[in-house]
């Protein structure tokens, strides 16, 4: 479930990252409302199966997500890929500053 939420597949459902990991253990423990409970809930809707029945915790509440490089950087982990984008977007700057050309200005460039 960690890397499911690092890798952005919980996304849907809590778009920050760190909240959604802080939310696991109340989603692998969730707590139960007792047999009573759904008793009353199945009978209130006719013996049918209801979505009080489904153990939903709630999220905690508004935790700040993680930054953006380390939230790309977690998910590069979690797939070994990011779909935001390649890693050289990091050092980008710095490369271009030394005089090192992006593959699209290859074609241009001229021997020196």
């Amino acid at each position: 479930m960690e890397w499911l939420a690092l890798a952005g597949a919980l996304d849907a459902l809590c778009p920050a990252r760190r909240q959604a990991l802080w939310s696991l253990p109340a989603i692998h423990h969730p707590r139960k409302g007792g047999p009573q409970l759904r008793r009353q809930a199945r009978e209130a809707a006719g013996s049918q199966e209801t979505f009080t029945d489904l153990p939903i915790p709630p999220l905690l509440p508004d935790i700040p997500d993680f930054p953006f490089k380390a939230r790309f950087w977690r998910q590069w982990e979690a797939l070994g890929f990011s779909p935001d984008g390649h890693t050289i977007r990091f050092w980008r700057k710095r490369l271009t500053a030394k005089g090192v050309l992006p593959c699209a200005a290859l074609q241009q460039a001229t021997d020196k």
